[in-house]
């Protein structure tokens, strides 16, 4: 069975995976602003703010690793004090 259009000649696929390289490199550069914004204004406080909850003041400018933030939230929440 032939087919009604002949086979596209090797130059035109050539040309085609071009432009999709060429899609792809453009929604890269245009994406690329966008995800570095949203990591450096959202993900990057979160993480600081994680690992601010993470630790205790032991000294003046000296921390070390705790969950006594949180036993102290949850003491004061059960009792309804703020302290």
């Amino acid at each position: 069975m032939r087919h009604a259009l002949p086979p596209l000649p090797r130059c035109l696929n050539r040309v085609r995976s071009a432009a999709a390289w060429y899609r792809r490199l453009t929604l890269g550069l245009l994406l690329a602003p966008v995800l570095l914004w949203l990591f450096g204004l959202i993900v990057l406080p979160h993480v600081d703010l994680a690992m601010l909850s993470l630790r205790e003041r032991v000294a003046p400018r000296q921390y070390a690793p705790s969950l006594a933030q949180f036993r102290t939230f949850s003491r004061n929440r059960s009792t309804g004090t703020c302290s």
